[in-house]
């Protein structure tokens, strides 16, 4: 066996690059994988990357699981309304009620539009079940604020359903965003809004368009 001036095994150029893996514009590329790690004080360590390349890592606490709730989706029920303040109170298993605005309600596609002089309580009634985000964590003895425009975000892009959002990151070139904006038209599902990030800088169409369906199967 060959090896190099510290007794290890010395590889040729090929089996190197082998080894090496992909990469793209001087980044490391290849599957992606899902890492998770539970330490001995209960945090949840979850690392993603895609071949040699940390894409994200996220730290999860027992604690976060009522403190730190932002993005989360749930089915909440109405607990009251109140008109004067244009809210009602949504209870989505906290220990405060989370708060819903008139300005973060979202029409039901198979009920139609809401009107826009509308009031909350012509919408939502105590005890009505509804579908809602979390744009805000609880803070002190404020509960949670919610809308009801959920949107699911992806590697690539956001999908926003049952939107006619559009929209590409201000962060990319105007020749990157014209490439991305030919993209989008051919893969933006018909009923549902996407937003392209910024972390889909010189990716191809086929990554697109499967972070795209990977999302509406959620």
């Amino acid at each position: 066996m060959l090896t190099d001036d510290d007794g290890g095994p010395k590889l040729d150029a090929k089996a190197l690059k082998k080894r090496q893996g992909k990469s793209r514009n001087g980044r490391a590329v290849g599957r992606y994988q899902m890492n998770v790690h539970v330490d001995s004080a209960g945090h949840t360590h979850i690392a993603v990357l895609e071949g040699r390349s940390l894409l994200e890592h996220y730290v999860s606490r027992p604690s976060d699981d009522v403190s730190q709730i932002h993005g989360n989706i749930y089915l909440g029920r109405v607990e009251n309304v109140l008109p004067g303040m244009e809210a009602a109170f949504i209870d989505i298993a906290t220990p405060k009620n989370a708060v819903l605005y008139r300005g973060d309600l979202q029409s039901d596609p198979s009920q139609g539009e809401i009107p826009a002089d509308a009031r909350i309580e012509d919408v939502l009634k105590p005890k009505q079940l509804i579908v809602c985000q979390v744009t805000k964590n609880p803070i002190g003895h404020k509960g949670a604020r919610l809308t009801q425009e959920v949107s699911l975000p992806g590697r690539f892009v956001v999908l926003v359903p049952n939107s006619k959002t559009y929209g590409i990151s201000k962060r990319l070139s105007d020749q990157e965003r014209k490439r991305l904006r030919s993209i989008l038209d051919r893969v933006k599902p018909e009923q549902h809004g996407v937003i392209v990030r910024t972390a889909a800088e010189n990716v191809t169409a086929e990554e697109i368009e499967r972070d795209v369906a990977r999302l509406l199967k959620q």
